[in-house]
C-alpha cells in the first residue's frame, strides 16, 4: 500500500471506531466490513480530489491484517515521542523536533526506514485516538495470552518432561536393586580375593612342612 493508502486506512479505522453500533465490538466481522466500506468510500474521495486511481480493496480481513501490521511502528513511533517530551511551540523549533523523533525512529529500525514517512502519518491520524490506543492494549494482551498457552502446550523434551510418581518409584525400585547387586559383587569379590590369600598361605605352609620331613 502507499502511504496516501495507509493515511485513508487510518482513517476508516477511527470512522470505524466511532460508529455506535460496531465501534464497541473491534474484532468482530461486522466491524471489519465496516471498515472495509469506510475505506473504500474515503479512497474513492481521494481518488476523486486527487485525480488517483487507488484500487477499491475487497477483502475485509486484509484490510484489517494491513492496519494491525503497521500499529507496532506506530506505537514505537509514539513511544519516542512521549519519551522526547512536549512538542515546542514554534514552527521551526516543532519542526526540528518531529524530524528528530523521525530520526531516532529510523536508527531504531533502520530495516524499515522506507516506511518513515507513511508510519509518521500513520502516527498523526492515530496517536490521539483513545480506541486505537485501547485496540493495541488489548491486543498486546491477546499476544501475550496467545504465546503463554503456546508455551504451556509445546511438547517439552526429554529433559524437561515431568516424572510421574509411579515412574519415580519405579526408578528408585530399579537404582535400590542395581545397588544391591553391586555390594553383593563387591563381597563376592573380597570373599574370593580372602579365599585365595588362605589357600595361598596354606599352599605355603605345606610346602614348607614337606620340605622339612
Amino acid at each position: 500500500m502507499t502511504m496516501a493508502e495507509d493515511v485513508e486506512l487510518a482513517k476508516s479505522f477511527v470512522a470505524t471506531s466511532e460508529d455506535s453500533i460496531v465501534g464497541s465490538n473491534q474484532k468482530s466481522a461486522d466491524f471489519k466490513a465496516k471498515m472495509l466500506q469506510n475505506y473504500n468510500k474515503l479512497i474513492e474521495k481521494y481518488n476523486r480530489m486527487h485525480h488517483q486511481s487507488y484500487p477499491r480493496r475487497k477483502n475485509p480481513n486484509s484490510l484489517f491484517n494491513s492496519l494491525d501490521a503497521h500499529s507496532r511502528p506506530v506505537l514505537k513511533m509514539l513511544g519516542i515521542k512521549e519519551t522526547m517530551g512536549e512538542t515546542p511551540s514554534g514552527d521551526t523549533d516543532g519542526e526540528k523536533f518531529n524530524q528528530m523523533i523521525r530520526g531516532t525512529w529510523v536508527k531504531q529500525n533502520p530495516d524499515n526506514a522506507c516506511l518513515c514517512d507513511a508510519i509518521w502519518n500513520l502516527h498523526v491520524v492515530l496517536s490521539k485516538h483513545p480506541k486505537w490506543r485501547k485496540f493495541q492494549s488489548d491486543e498486546g494482551r491477546e499476544i501475550e495470552t496467545r504465546k503463554k498457552k503456546r508455551e504451556a502446550n509445546a511438547p517439552k523434551s526429554r529433559g524437561e518432561r515431568s516424572i510421574s510418581p509411579f515412574s519415580l518409584a519405579k526408578r528408585r525400585q530399579v537404582t535400590t536393586k542395581t545397588n544391591r547387586c553391586a555390594v553383593i559383587v563387591v563381597v563376592n569379590m573380597f570373599s574370593l580375593k580372602t579365599m585365595l590369600s588362605v589357600a595361598s598361605l596354606l599352599w605355603c605352609h605345606c610346602g614348607s612342612n614337606c620340605m622339612h620331613v
